[in-house]
């Protein structure tokens, strides 16, 4: 599994206990920079220390000359979301019980005064495939150990965009509030099925972060509970003065709701806009993953030897890469292309005024003419 530009998981298991199986990221540290290593020792010394079950065991590590490995427990599960959307029947119920869990970690990570600074679906995976709700919090490459849980002199930039606080957008000082910002984000899919935050204009996005810009739309909200509809808003508040840590959003009268009377609050018709944003966000993660592994590979390098003859020979090895890593991309893509999806593919290389141009009034852009644009930046 693709895990970053420098990063690769792989599974293995001990030679003298075939039987016991490992999950082991291979960091190549060649192009790591100082801070990138300082990251990697912090990440190293947080999942060694932190001690819950519903965080990733860190088993040990080895510091070799190219490359730094973390074996960690190997989880089977798969990503929350991909399970949620494949449920036949979902309510508040379920999401409750998932959203205590989740507010459960947090409070044990903050309480020991690590903050997980990037907090989105793709870090809540699950244990094994036969529960439900053995939740693992993954990928600790931004966490960081602060001297106390009330302690906000953070200053470093990092998150994801749609999940990050308003309060490292405007490059405040900030602390564990952050990952309460995140995790109001994450219940908002949760339940309404579409994020809170969503622009194909990332400046534009972070001004709807900034302000707090969101709305419970009528049709995906009107039969939420009020209780729910609270929780999101305390947890999306702009200032996180008035933000509620993990302890305080676990006191929340939803999260302690009897299930009976939340059971009744089916999400079914959310759930298929859950279904439509989960399929998008792997779209996104597929194609990325496809382009970094080819790289990662070599795809784009040449062959040794000098001369003419040698130059064309690499040349034409350049191109018949660059066309099956297209061919590769075209195949997973659906036949009208969102323009968020488009732009990110291409990391914003083109202006928006040319993605407006050449997509529909609902914003997507025909697979065929996508595909010129991305052969274009393939050198295909």
């Amino acid at each position: 599994r693709e895990e970053g530009s420098y990063a690769v998981v792989r599974r293995g298991n001990e030679k003298e206990k075939p039987d016991v199986k490992w999950a082991i990221k291979c960091v190549d540290k060649k192009d790591l920079t100082e801070p990138d290593l300082l990251a990697l020792q912090d990440e190293v010394e947080i999942l060694g220390s932190v001690n819950h079950p519903n965080v990733m065991r860190l088993h040990e590590s080895f510091d070799e000359p190219m490359y730094f490995y973390l074996i960690t427990e190997l989880v089977n599960g798969g990503e929350l979301f991909d399970r949620i959307v494949a449920k036949e029947a979902y309510n508040e119920a379920d999401a409750a019980q998932l959203v205590k869990i989740f507010l459960q970690t947090l409070e044990h990570l903050h309480e020991n005064c690590v903050v997980h600074r990037d907090l989105k679906p793709e870090n809540l995976l699950l244990k094994d495939v036969d529960n439900d709700h053995e939740i693992k919090l993954a990928d600790f490459g931004y966490a960081v150990r602060i001297d106390a849980p009330e302690f906000e002199e953070l200053t470093d930039q990092c998150g994801t965009p749609g999940y990050v606080a308003p309060e490292i957008i405007m490059q405040q000082a900030y602390g564990t509030k952050v990952d309460m910002w995140s995790a109001g984000v994450i219940i908002f899919i949760l339940l309404g099925g579409y994020p809170p935050f969503a622009c194909p204009d990332q400046n534009e996005l972070y001004e709807m972060i900034k302000e707090g810009a969101y709305e419970f739309e009528e049709d995906y909200w009107g039969h939420i509970s009020a209780e729910a509809k609270d929780l999101i808003s305390l947890l999306l508040t702009v200032d996180p003065n008035k933000r509620p840590s993990a302890t305080e959003a676990l006191q929340h009268v939803w999260i302690n709701t009897e299930g009976g009377v939340l059971e009744k609050q089916d999400l079914g018709k959310n759930l298929e806009k859950l279904k439509t944003f989960n399929a998008k966000r792997k779209m996104k993660a597929t194609v990325k993953t496809i382009m970094l592994t080819n790289k990662m590979m070599g795809a784009f390098g040449g062959g040794g030897g000098g001369g003419m003859l040698a130059k064309l020979k690499e040349q034409k090895a350049k191109e018949e890469a660059a066309e099956a890593e297209a061919v590769e991309i075209e195949a997973k893509l659906p036949d009208m292309v969102d323009r968020e999806l488009a732009k990110s593919i291409t990391e914003e290389k083109y202006s928006e005024e040319k993605f407006v141009e050449l997509s529909n009034e609902e914003g997507l852009i025909p697979k065929t003419v996508f595909m010129q644009i991305v052969r274009e930046g393939l050198g295909a």
